[in-house]
């Protein structure tokens, strides 16, 4: 049977249909997959329990996360608000239509039904000022949200994952034609980028926000180079009726990559890091109009980082006081027995180690403690084998 094509009708790229295929695939396998929550995910949960309640302490749900600051008699998250404000709305939903029974009533029947929600053969009861009755309820509640963080993933974890990946394998096309649907599938399965895909972190919208910033910068200083080069080496491209003139340089893909970069930082304050080196990479040299590119990505990132501030004020009474200070090392019995975690370096950062980076990569620490290689278990063999079964052959 054959199919004819619409007079007019452009047919889809095969690189396009590959892509799409690729990035359903890589979400239907993150999606089926529900982890129990760990501290991260419960601090997540408890400021959102505190915003739906139009405050910032999570004084009722401070035993349910160890994620959590102690200022001024009162608990918060340790975490920026960015990832709970995105996710709030759809928890306000579920929770009106009262998920929560739904989620309870999922955890019954899988526990009847014989799954165990946690590993631990005894209650920690240390983690929780050595109560038991606190443990158990703590842990019950904590185990009774699983599905509900599950389904706040999807929207503010899973589908910021997936535009990432579509925007990085368009980054590689554009730098390589045909790469770029291999390169998502490396940065999908075979780094980080697989298990925080599956997790209520912060993490991936960060990333997406960020990396976002600098593909518009990209773009930007594609133009730019290609008017101040005279159309050489710019965003000029070959097309069938020949070269296509540059484009001039757009100041509102400055504008938008700072409000990217700031919004990233409200939901994680390392990507303050990035949205730096961004602005410097915004500054193209030979380019007129220096001090404007400078003041245009400036006052996006300000306007980016507005709402952080704003919280910070609202709920530490300061703009400057951050969430991780004052965060909680030790319990104890009070809750607060011992403050200061993460004050090393930048928030928790520290230099890196390089034994750190070859087994994140390739498993060899563990071949070196352990005597037995894992190599064929590594990402790196994994992203391998797959970009040399996927990636399209050229003569």
């Amino acid at each position: 049977m054959r199919f004819e094509r619409t007079p007019g009708q452009e047919p889809v790229p095969p690189g396009r249909c590959r892509l799409a295929l690729t990035l359903a695939l890589f979400a239907f396998a993150c999606a089926l997959v529900v982890q129990s929550p760990g501290w991260a995910q419960t601090s997540y949960m408890a400021l959102s329990n505190a915003l739906s309640h139009g405050t910032a302490q999570i004084d009722p749900w401070h035993w349910e996360t160890h994620d959590v600051a102690y200022t001024d008699g009162h608990y918060y998250s340790v975490k920026p608000p960015g990832l709970v404000l995105a996710t709030l709305p759809l928890y306000r939903a579920l929770d009106a239509v009262g998920a929560d029974r739904v989620a309870r009533d999922a955890r019954i029947r899988a526990e009847s039904g014989g799954g165990a929600a946690w590993a631990a053969r005894t209650l920690p009861i240390a983690q929780y000022g050595y109560d038991v009755s606190r443990t158990i309820k703590a842990r019950t509640a904590i185990v009774n949200d699983a599905p509900l963080t599950w389904a706040l993933g999807l929207v503010g974890v899973l589908l910021p994952a997936v535009l990432l990946l579509w925007l990085v394998a368009r980054g590689a096309d554009r730098i390589a034609p045909g790469t770029g649907v291999a390169t998502a599938i490396t940065l999908g399965v075979g780094t980080m980028v697989l298990p925080f895909s599956t997790l209520y972190f912060s993490h991936m919208l960060s990333a997406l926000l960020g990396f976002a910033a600098f593909a518009l910068v990209w773009r930007e200083r594609e133009r730019a180079r290609g008017m101040a080069g005279g159309g050489r080496g710019g965003s000029s491209r070959e097309s069938p009726e020949g070269p296509e003139r540059p484009s001039p340089p757009s100041p509102q893909y400055l504008a938008l990559a700072g409000l990217l970069a700031g919004l990233a930082v409200l939901c994680e304050y390392p990507l303050a890091i990035a949205a730096g080196i961004v602005g410097l990479y915004a500054l193209v040299p030979g380019v007129p109009g220096l001090v404007r590119r400078t003041l245009v990505y400036g006052g996006g990132l300000a306007a980016g980082i507005a709402p952080l501030l704003a919280y910070q004020s609202w709920a530490f009474g300061s703009p400057l006081h951050l969430a991780y200070d004052n965060a909680v090392a030790r319990t104890g019995f009070s809750g607060h027995a011992e403050l200061g975690l993460n004050d090393d370096g930048f928030f928790g950062i520290t230099l890196p180690r390089p034994e750190a980076a070859l087994e994140l990569l390739f498993s060899v620490a563990g071949c070196w403690r352990s005597r037995r290689c894992s190599w064929w278990r590594s990402p790196a063999s994994s992203h391998c084998a797959a970009t040399a079964a996927i990636a399209p052959r050229r003569t």
